[in-house]
């Protein structure tokens, strides 16, 4: 009988180590820079920061989303580091009310670097976004721009 209630206490104690191992291991990616709300200029570039514990295998980007839900592409992607990121020269125009940033696979990583050179930096429909390759939405910042 001891060994039997010695055995379900190990066995329930191991269970909880490897759930609190995989609630502790999931991806985050967090803003610290600014709270939503944020106020920003029509026309000047913004940097928006925080800490993550992403792989950097996968390519972090930045679009502004308007009210009718049409995205526009930022450049350059997002900058990955050890534990915090960085996200430059954010252009938040006129009707823009929230800040997204996604991870893409290496597919979608290379077809923004297309956009990217073929400089579309007009709306975007949000279904095209959500079906690049590898696409996850990781953080939405609604913003207010004058």
């Amino acid at each position: 009988m001891w060994n039997r209630t010695f055995v379900s206490t190990v066995a329930s104690a191991v269970l909880t180590l490897v759930a609190a191992r995989s609630i502790a291991g999931a991806e985050t990616f967090t803003i610290t820079s600014h709270e939503p709300g944020a106020s920003f200029a029509v026309g000047v570039g913004v940097t928006i920061s925080g800490k993550h514990s992403l792989s950097a295998s996968n390519p972090v980007w930045c679009f502004c989303r308007d009210a009718t839900r049409g995205y526009y592409l930022q450049n350059p992607p997002v900058e990955i580091l050890a534990d915090t990121w960085e996200a430059s020269n954010i252009q938040p125009g006129q009707g823009i009310d929230t800040i997204v940033f996604c991870q893409v696979d290496k597919v979608g990583d290379e077809r923004l670097r297309k956009w990217v050179e073929q400089k579309r930096w007009g709306k975007i429909d949000e279904d095209e976004i959500k079906k690049l390759p590898g696409f996850r939405e990781l953080a939405r910042l609604k913003v207010m721009v004058k």
